[in-house]
């Protein structure tokens, strides 16, 4: 007669988890169901739920640190679809899908969370009629509540002040995204309120340069690449105008030095014997209109004076006349 061998209980569910964790198909699996007896523990931060269709139900759990991503809050009877693995809970001996990550099946996660903001301010009597106030016509001071660096700022400033340049403006700057944007903006508007320092406020942000997520570049192209996008003078394929002109014949040498001619025909005229010549001399004789001016001496003409040259260049033809006259040329080193 056979021996019987007896497990604990403990053991029996231990050995069945170990099967089920060890199956590929069950460690990443995505299920399509409604929610029902849906439970947000409020100590723990997990939530609990049954995913059912017309046949069939299943267990299901979502631990905080995965349901705080989510961009929604699941409710009963709404259909989503759930990402996670399956295993065994030992102490129950119950399996269940431990969720992951879930989405609505239908609708977006941002518009359901958007519905579901409404339906609560709205149950707060927010959206009341008792609560509206009047709009003045033509405001005389507008408090602006948002980023002092943000494009929205700039955006709001311009339509005022072109639209109702003697519109007194009160910007109170505050953070408008992050954990602290909510406690920044009331404390704010409680400011304005307390004080009556503005006639209407404006609660704003974003507003953006206006070209999109992609800076102007788009997804695809040349210009969505760095270096890319058309040079200087491009045309859209054609010739361009500074191609097309007609040029000025000749070349003309940036690097050539430009000297003033004076004849030793015109020293002989205007300076007396023994004179200097140079870049004063020669101004004061009205010959040139600066002191500092390159000035080269050419030998057109016939000098009969002893002069002494001093300038930047003299002609070999114009050394020789000065020369012969008795003169000399002192030229630069």
């Amino acid at each position: 007669m056979l021996e019987t061998v007896s497990v604990t209980v403990s053991q029996l569910n231990r050995y069945v988890k170990s099967l089920m964790d060890s199956d590929y198909n069950l460690r990443s699996v995505f299920v399509s169901g409604e929610i029902s007896n849906f439970t947000n523990h409020y100590r723990t931060g997990h939530f609990y739920m049954t995913l059912k269709d017309e046949k069939a139900a299943v267990r299901a759990v979502m631990f905080k640190y995965d349901n705080e991503r989510l961009g929604f809050m699941p409710e009963n009877g709404m259909k989503v679809i759930a990402r996670g693995h399956v295993s065994v809970f030992e102490r129950d001996g119950q399996y269940q899908l431990y969720i992951e990550d879930m989405q609505p099946d239908g609708a977006g996660a941002l518009s359901i969370a958007f519905e579901q903001l409404k339906k609560k301010l709205e149950a707060e009597g927010l959206f009341s009629q008792e609560r509206k106030r009047p709009i003045p016509r033509f405001p005389r001071r507008v408090g602006i509540i948002t980023s002092p660096t943000g494009a929205a700022v700039r955006d709001i400033i311009n339509v005022i002040t072109r639209r109702s340049p003697s519109t007194q403006i009160i910007i109170c700057p505050v953070q408008v995204q992050g954990a602290s944007a909510a406690g920044q903006i009331s404390d704010a508007i409680k400011r304005f309120n307390a004080g009556h320092y503005a006639d209407v406020l404006i609660v704003g942000r974003g507003g953006g340069s206006g070209t999109g997520k992609t800076a102007g570049r788009g997804l695809n192209g040349q210009k969505s690449r760095a270096g890319g996008g058309k040079g200087a003078g491009f045309e859209g394929g054609q010739t361009p105008l500074a191609r097309r002109l007609p040029k000025l014949p000749g070349f003309r040498n940036f690097n050539r030095v430009e000297y003033l001619p004076v004849n030793v025909s015109r020293l002989d005229a205007k300076f007396e014997a023994g004179d200097v010549v140079d870049g004063e001399s020669l101004k004061a004789k009205g010959i040139i209109k600066h002191a500092d001016a390159l000035v080269k001496v050419l030998g057109d003409g016939e000098i009969t004076k002893a002069l002494t040259v001093r300038v930047d260049k003299v002609s070999a033809s114009a050394k020789a006349k000065i020369e012969a006259a008795g003169g000399k040329v002192e030229e630069p080193c």
